[in-house]
């Protein structure tokens, strides 16, 4: 319902977010799909890393230190919900908002691959061996 709303009413941030989704898809490991509480998830290899909600904001898990440095530096806001976890949010307004969301989310999947087991964080191919996640 929400993105309805969204695109009935600000259609260039759900553009925005279409070529977050978009850009994401693309990266190897990665799926979009629905998350459980609405909106849409983004998983790297089965494990959530964040997820935007309708009315266009992202969540990330980045763990707590790089929590407190995303928010000190303001390119992220602490959780709207949980703000001492290490999930951080970050508002998706419009195209300039595009790239800062794909480095929030290659973040969060950064963080899932040094918590994985030695083996898995080793293997792990995303697009940390790529440039970076880039909108088309």
């Amino acid at each position: 319902m929400l993105f309805a709303a969204t695109g009935l009413f600000d259609p260039k941030r759900l553009r925005a977010i279409s070529k977050i989704e978009a850009a994401v898809g693309k990266c190897p490991g990665m799926r979009v799909g629905i998350h459980r509480l609405g909106g849409v998830g983004f998983f790297f290899r089965g494990k959530e890393s964040s997820h935007v909600h309708g009315n266009g904001l992202l969540d990330c898990f980045v763990g707590r230190a790089n929590r407190d440095r995303l928010v000190e530096s303001g390119r992220a806001l602490p959780h709207h919900v949980f703000p001492k976890s290490g999930w951080i949010s970050f508002w998706i307004r419009g195209e300039d908002d595009v790239q800062p969301a794909l480095e929030l989310i290659r973040l969060a999947v950064l963080q899932i691959q040094r918590t994985a087991s030695p083996l898995a964080a080793q293997t792990a191919s995303l697009c940390s061996e790529a440039p970076a996640m880039e909108a088309k």
